[in-house]
């Protein structure tokens, strides 16, 4: 109660106002994020903090305020000339299967994992800042390799 009293008569309020640090996100700070997030889409925050010093909460801040999202990579599989006619006669398969009504209701179409010799691409590790998606991809030559399908119950 001192502590009140004391703020009270030298102030006139209870209340103290703290003074705010400057910001470190001024527009110097801003330009270089950004300039360096142009020169490299794929740098991540911390390497970021390393290289310019400024904390990566503040560089998280400069991005959000200028709108940038980390879009991750999005794997597909590589396309091979020889799949084309498997493809179609697949496609030509499906169609006539479809003729009786009750076919696709007799697929099970169950939860699966997939097991490969390649190993796990980490996704989050991979990513592309920028203010619109670029619908970044990645061919990955899965059909030279093996697989195992493992389904869940």
């Amino acid at each position: 109660f001192f502590n009140l009293e004391k703020r009270l008569r030298e102030h006139g309020k209870l209340r103290t106002t703290h003074n705010k640090r400057k910001s470190i996100t001024n527009e110097r700070n801003s330009a270089d994020v950004l300039g360096a997030i142009t020169l490299n889409p794929h740098v991540s925050q911390r390497e970021l903090a390393r290289a310019s010093g400024i904390s990566r909460s503040s560089i998280q801040r400069i991005l959000k305020e200028n709108r940038y999202h980390p879009y991750h990579l999005i794997p597909s599989q590589e396309l091979l000339v020889t799949n084309y006619e498997r493809r179609i006669t697949f496609c030509e398969w499906i169609h006539n299967a479809m003729e009786n009504n009750d076919f696709l209701y007799k697929i099970l179409f169950s939860d699966e994992a997939t097991f490969m010799n390649s190993g796990h691409v980490n996704r989050h590790n991979m990513h592309y800042w920028a203010v619109e998606n670029p619908h970044w991809m990645r061919s990955i030559p899965f059909q030279h390799r093996w697989s195992l399908n493992v389904g869940a119950e």
